[in-house]
């Protein structure tokens, strides 16, 4: 850490490596709120958009679009965990309450590695970002295979 004369906050080294961004969202959330958010919340941290490699959340948001919309627009691929870790640094006792873990964007975020943002928040989306991408443990998955199991779904259920 560096200190500038005249100044009391310390000068942090800039990350320019791959970003996760890790991602809550209520069931009233757009795409166009993920995007303004991982946005805002990239600005806020000094990382550039060219920077994001991955967007992800928790896989009981597997089937919702505005996610999915989200990754086509920032060309990343999105992911999904099933397990996340419990020790937040802000942990959210509305998402303890109704999803029964101390909180999504955190989570995933450190699943790619240490927290470079800690969970920014809009009124229906939360934001964090990680150092890294998520691998392993994720299942990927892609607006069209989504769009194609919904098609294949409502096809198979007759005339």
């Amino acid at each position: 850490m560096t200190m500038t004369a005249g100044r009391s906050a310390p000068r942090l080294a800039v990350y320019r490596g791959p970003v996760t961004a890790g991602i809550g969202c209520t069931s009233g959330a757009t795409a166009d709120d993920i995007i303004a958010l991982v946005l805002s919340t990239l600005a806020a941290s000094g990382l550039n958009v060219s920077q994001l490699a991955a967007l992800g959340s928790h896989s009981r948001k597997q089937g919702f679009v505005p996610l999915h919309q989200a990754a086509q627009h920032f060309d990343v691929p999105l992911h999904f965990l099933d397990e996340l870790a419990g020790d937040l640094p802000n942990p959210s006792a509305f998402v303890a309450r109704t999803v029964g873990l101390p909180g999504i964007a955190e989570a995933v975020a450190l699943a790619a590695g240490p927290l470079l943002a800690g969970k920014h928040k809009s009124t229906n989306v939360t934001c964090a970002l990680g150092a890294g991408v998520l691998l392993g443990s994720a299942q990927a998955s892609s607006f069209n295979a989504a769009i194609a199991s919904s098609r294949l779904a409502t096809s198979s259920a007759g005339p």
